[in-house]
């Protein structure tokens, strides 16, 4: 499945030095496009949703929410609905064998985020 053996959990295991460098390019993003819209999703790993349903956490996607917020752009976390929709089926969004997203992860994702940014 799309379990790698890797137990990194990228919405867990950041520094705050990364998610220091993720806002300040958000922040340099967000004054390029001026008043256009900036839309920013994130996309969860396989082993970010075996995390937060062990933890019931989700740090990434509230510190990214506070970002957003203070520097004005959309924000989508993609691990709440997703986490919600496939409960303990996840690895059905996968691909078995490298951990990217399946055609049917994509498919979902798009629906998500159509509903989100464009509805």
């Amino acid at each position: 499945t799309g379990q790698s053996s890797k137990k990194y959990h990228g919405y867990f295991d950041y520094t705050p030095e990364q998610l220091q460098r993720m806002r300040y390019s958000l922040e340099q993003i967000k004054a390029a496009v001026g008043n256009k819209r900036l839309m920013v999703f994130s996309i969860p790993r396989f082993q970010d949703f075996l995390k937060h349903a062990e933890t019931g956490k989700n740090p990434f996607g509230t510190e990214m929410t506070q970002i957003a917020l203070e520097v004005g752009f959309e924000y989508l976390d993609l691990l709440p609905p997703m986490h919600a929709a496939y409960d303990n089926r996840w690895e059905e969004l996968f691909h078995t064998c490298d951990g990217h997203w399946s055609p049917h992860g994509h498919a979902v994702a798009t629906e998500y985020i159509k509903e989100a940014f464009y509805q």
